[in-house]
């Protein structure tokens, strides 16, 4: 039991790892900026309210998902929007 339960964090892990690869491409090719888990929109160049929505845009067409708008003012960090997209998909 010990070892499965082993085995299903290090998938979820492994499957939260993915989902910020994808991000850290798709915060790249928006704001020209390598970032971190913790990154925040004041530790980004550029990240404000207007390329919030660019950025929300992209990632809904990249992982194939919708927002609500609750969600979207939710993305107050990389961190929570990686938690926002490992729940949707």
């Amino acid at each position: 039991v010990i070892l499965h339960l082993y085995i299903l964090n290090f998938r979820v892990v492994m499957y939260k790892d993915t989902i910020f690869n994808k991000l850290a491409i798709i915060f790249k090719n928006i704001f020209g900026a390598d970032i971190s888990i913790a990154d925040e929109p004041k530790d980004v160049d550029g990240w404000d309210s207007l390329r919030h929505i660019e950025l929300v845009n992209e990632i809904e067409r990249e992982f194939n998902v919708k927002f609500s708008m609750k969600e979207v003012l939710s993305f107050v960090s990389v961190k929570a929007i990686v938690e926002c997209l490992s729940e949707k998909i």
